[in-house]
């Protein structure tokens, strides 16, 4: 630093401009009042000069560095105040967590960054205090600054290379030998300790969590199993049952037990708006519906059911009350004679069973044939109750079904 005196001052002096500006930004930041964000300039300065953010801002710019004029060497010591300026840093990582989709990767990138920060902090404290008692005086303090040990970087991977054996207590270092020198080593033990448990209680955390839904699943899983023993269910039908929790596992159905959860939190409007969302698109798809109003598929679309069907099982049976009509969203289907021949092949956006549902007719509410599930598939169920009810409400619509 005393060699590039120009080169430290320049960064010095940037990173104050960037605190300067931080605080310009402080007194423009919207906040809540009676749950509604303030945006108001004049509101905004007051709220920020009346917070506590601004004594610290304030200390963090300090003109202490006129003490380097008053003195033969720099200290960059004298600068310390600008450390209170991490509370930012936890500010930032604590805003990306609640916006991002992977907050357990930020949690581990700020537990990293925050031990790289204290490794330099106790890196320069070493440096400092083997200044101060004298380098080489013992086999604690750093040797003598001269020939290699001289070099910049070699003291700057020396002092972190103390450092980071004392923090994470993995390696040996010499013993210390005056009262300052046990001191430090102590605190630099107990912050160790403290970093240990943070990082064993943050990755015990994060495996709970990636293992907490699977172990849900395996709970309903081995739930469903005790419930067809007891009651001797035959080997064919728990295979599929089985095979089904399997497939919805994989598709990510039982995977969002939480996320399930967490949707049925918010309110109306927001699950509203989610729903159209995820499912719009698939009632897009099905030919009946395209000249229908947007409302009306709205309305359609909080009504869907979301069903999974394994291979070879009937979705419907001949002959049976048609109550609900359905939608392919993914796989495929057979549609199966009296006799058992194959009709015809369903596929994704196909629908069938809409002939009994818009139909007022006893007669009409009979399946007319069998369709059957060719290997795993996801439909959308629309109950006949739900979709007359709609179609009272929105006339156009029922006019254009009809």
């Amino acid at each position: 630093q005393n060699e590039t005196p120009i080169l430290w001052g320049f960064l010095d002096y940037s990173t104050d401009l960037i605190y300067i500006a931080d605080i310009y930004l402080s007194t423009r930041t919207g906040y809540l009042s009676h749950g509604i964000v303030v945006t108001d300039r004049h509101k905004l300065r007051q709220h920020y000069f009346r917070s506590g953010r601004v004594v610290m801002d304030v200390i963090c710019l300090l003109p202490f560095d006129f003490f380097y004029y008053n003195v033969t060497q720099m200290f960059p010591i004298i600068r310390i105040g600008r450390l209170l300026k991490y509370y930012r840093t936890n500010d930032f990582y604590r805003l990306i967590q609640s916006r991002t989709y992977r907050p357990n990767f930020w949690r581990i990138l700020n537990l990293i960054h925050t031990l790289f920060i204290l490794i330099q902090w106790f890196a320069a404290i070493y440096y400092m205090i083997s200044g101060y008692i004298g380098f080489g005086s013992d086999g604690w303090v750093y040797p003598e600054p001269v020939g290699i040990n001289g070099n910049l970087s070699v003291k700057y991977l020396k002092s972190v290379y103390w450092a980071t054996l004392t923090l994470t207590t993995i390696g040996e270092i010499p013993s210390p030998v005056t009262q300052i020198e046990y001191l430090f080593t102590l605190l630099s033990y107990f912050c160790g300790l403290f970093i240990f448990a943070s990082i064993v209680g943050l990755l015990g955390n994060v495996i709970a969590k990636r293992n907490a839904r699977r172990s849900q699943f395996d709970q309903l899983l081995d739930d469903a199993k005790e419930y067809m023993s007891k009651r001797n269910v035959s080997s064919n039908l728990q295979t599929r049952v089985q095979r089904w929790f399997d497939y919805s596992w994989e598709r990510g159905q039982l995977n969002g037990i939480g996320e399930a959860r967490a949707i049925s939190m918010l309110p109306t409007k927001l699950k509203t708006e989610l729903a159209l969302h995820v499912h719009l698109e698939t009632l897009k798809k099905v030919t009946l519906f395209q000249n229908c109003e947007r409302e009306f598929l709205h309305d359609l679309v909080l009504k869907m059911k979301h069903h999974i069907y394994t291979p070879m099982d009937l979705v419907c049976q001949l002959g049976e009350i048609a109550r609900e009509m359905y939608i392919i969203s993914n796989g495929k289907l057979e549609v199966l004679s009296e006799s058992g021949a194959v009709i015809a092949t369903l596929k994704e956006g196909d629908f069938f069973g809409e002939i009994g549902v818009l139909s007022l007719s006893e007669a009409a509410n009979r399946r007319t044939a069998n369709v059957r599930s060719i290997g795993f598939s996801e439909l959308f169920v629309l109950l006949k109750d739900d979709v007359l009810e709609a179609m009272e409400d929105y006339p156009k619509a029922k006019v254009s079904l009809q």
